[in-house]
């Protein structure tokens, strides 16, 4: 998620749908060490999980939808990445929506969304799903089949553009 990116003057980041916080480490070790991080988990039992796991991280046991409002109890002003690992193709369309619309409106531009997903673009939902999210945050930036993973699993990152569209 975080392979070719400059971090270094990176200030703050998220990540969506941590689950019991198997990527957050990997994500910790590349952002520098004074850029803010949160992760935003809904599910009690995985926040328990995650919590005992890395009880050091800022965990916010809210909808990810709820990222504005997380961001701003925080005092987040804008945030330079937004990770996420929920599974955007199981959710409703107003609840993918947003979760979307929450993610651009706190990415300041340049800034990435990254996600993880098991729905290859050769297949129709996996290319609808990357549309979605291009169409909501910015274009593709990239997207790499990571095929170590069990099961194989794609990470494709969008750049939220400034206002005159410019990546």
């Amino acid at each position: 998620m975080v392979r070719d990116l400059e971090t270094s003057g990176w200030r703050a980041a998220v990540e969506l749908g941590p689950g019991d916080g198997v990527l957050t480490q990997a994500l910790l070790e590349a952002l520098p060490r004074r850029c803010s991080f949160t992760a935003v988990e809904l599910s009690p039992v995985l926040s328990a999980q995650f919590r005992q796991k890395l009880p050091h991280v800022d965990l916010a046991q809210r909808d990810a939808a709820d990222l504005v409002e997380v961001c701003l109890e925080r005092e987040i002003g804008a945030l330079d990445a937004v990770f996420s690992a929920l599974p955007l193709k199981l959710l409703s369309h107003r609840d993918l929506q947003g979760v979307l619309d929450a993610a651009s409106t706190m990415l300041r531009p340049g800034g990435v969304f990254a996600q993880v997903t098991y729905w290859p673009t050769a297949f129709h939902h996996g290319r609808l799903l990357r549309e979605e999210v291009a169409s909501a945050i910015g274009p593709i930036q990239s997207d790499r089949l990571v095929a170590g993973n069990a099961p194989p699993a794609w990470v494709f990152r969008c750049i939220k553009p400034d206002r005159s569209g410019t990546v």
